[in-house]
């Protein structure tokens, strides 16, 4: 998931193009992947750090609630 949460933070690659870099086969796959992971799906993950002005790992932990980005 490192790879993929770093093209998300980094790229605007479509999920699915994402998924199929970091070796899964579907999109969907990888928004089951990232939200067992950290809790979020792709694109909130995206929108997130993106509002954090690209401060990596802005939810690099899974506690980090949803609704609550790190400040």
């Amino acid at each position: 998931m490192h790879r993929a949460r770093h093209l998300l933070e980094t790229s605007d690659l479509p999920v699915d193009r994402i998924a199929t870099e970091i070796g899964l086969a579907t999109g969907a796959s990888l928004r089951q992947h990232l939200h067992a992971a950290i809790g979020v799906t792709p694109q909130a993950y995206r929108n997130t750090f993106r509002a954090h002005g690209g401060a990596p790992g802005a939810l690099a932990s899974p506690e980090t609630p949803q609704n609550h980005p790190i400040e």
